[in-house]
């Protein structure tokens, strides 16, 4: 419903509400409501206040302060200065004046337009840009997929030939067994290990460590499970 046939109707049934009983006043209230989409409190402010005026009051539009050759200088100067913040860029726009009229033809007026423009204007300028900048340079692909292919995970047996893989149930299965398969002691281990399945697997390097008196001793890092 336009703001003319909103006028219109509630010029046709304000002297009516005026005369009407209570009952009848919340009858048209509802109505009002209904037909012209108001709240209630807001029907009862136009009914109960002074008649509504001959005609609704437009709207002063406002005028373009902005050239589009002062938007497209502006444009220019984003992207040559690597998209910065509007408040940075009002900030650059005194400094970049050299290049600007080194590379156009900067008038007086556009000169002026282009200083004058505050940040918040920038922002509103820029929007669209913006939203077309983000999708070209970072794209739409979710991350799972795309690391996927790039990062190699072996997750069926740890005959590792080459450097580069990642056991994905290593933290899963027993420390202390993957801690030695993981540095290549599966086959040849020291003496000092033999035997010594049970042993806890190191906290720093998590290599299997060995019996050291009371306490237990890393065998690839030195580190101790306490004792001095």
């Amino acid at each position: 419903m336009s703001r003319r046939a909103k006028w219109e109707y509630l010029h046709a049934i304000y002297a009516r509400y005026q005369r009407a009983s209570r009952t009848e006043k919340s009858q048209m209230l509802d109505e009002c409501c209904q037909v012209c989409g108001y709240h209630r409190k807001a029907a009862l402010r136009l009914l109960n206040g002074p008649l509504p005026a001959s005609r609704p009051r437009r709207r002063p539009r406002r005028t373009l302060r902005y050239s589009p050759q002062a938007l497209a200088i502006l444009l220019a100067v984003w992207e040559a200065a690597s998209y910065p913040w509007s408040v940075r860029l009002k900030a650059l726009l005194l400094l970049w004046l050299p290049w600007m009229r080194q590379r156009v033809r900067l008038t007086p007026v556009l000169e002026r337009q282009v200083l004058a423009i505050s940040a918040r204007q920038l922002d509103r300028r820029l929007a669209a840009h913006k939203t077309r900048l983000k999708r070209r340079l970072y794209g739409r692909t979710k991350p799972g997929t795309l690391l996927k292919h790039h990062i190699p995970i072996k997750t069926d047996h740890w005959d590792v030939t080459q450097p580069g893989s990642t056991d994905k149930t290593a933290s899963t299965m027993e420390p202390s067994r993957q801690a030695i398969m993981g540095t290549g002691m599966g086959v040849h281990q020291p003496a000092a290990l033999q035997g010594q399945v049970d042993a806890p697997p190191c906290p720093d390097c998590g290599a299997m460590m060995i019996r050291s008196g009371s306490c237990y001793k890393c065998f690839n890092c030195g580190a101790t499970s306490g004792c001095s």
